[in-house]
């Protein structure tokens, strides 16, 4: 567990913003009922998430962009690559002048932002 907060915290290595606007990840929140029991019970997990083997993250990341209209998307694939049980990602985005949400998988990993 420790491993995949570790990869998470750094999502700039795993996902790409395009790399003609200037990116950088200024801020990321983690946030997991797995994590906060890990947190209480380092050693114990609740008997269903052991049957399922399934945990839900929610992940909030901040990224300041030097160029923000060279910004047309951003690849996850190595999100994917990293984590390779991961089935789907619910991806809800806000930019300056727009929102919108995606639903990736490991075929399809490009948030298009347009």
């Amino acid at each position: 567990m420790d491993a995949a907060v570790q990869q998470l915290q750094n999502l700039a290595r795993l996902i790409r913003p395009e790399a003609a606007a200037q990116c950088t990840q200024e801020h990321i929140a983690l946030h997991s009922e797995l994590l906060e029991e890990e947190h209480h019970k380092k050693e114990h997990q609740h008997d269903e998430e052991e049957a399922t083997g399934h945990s839900d993250f929610e992940v909030h990341v901040h990224f300041h962009c030097q160029k923000p209209g060279k910004l047309t998307g951003i690849d996850t694939a190595g999100l994917f690559k990293a984590f390779l049980s991961m089935e789907e990602l619910e991806v809800q985005w806000i930019s300056d002048q727009k929102q919108s949400s995606v639903e990736l998988s490991p075929k399809n990993t490009r948030i298009n932002l347009q």
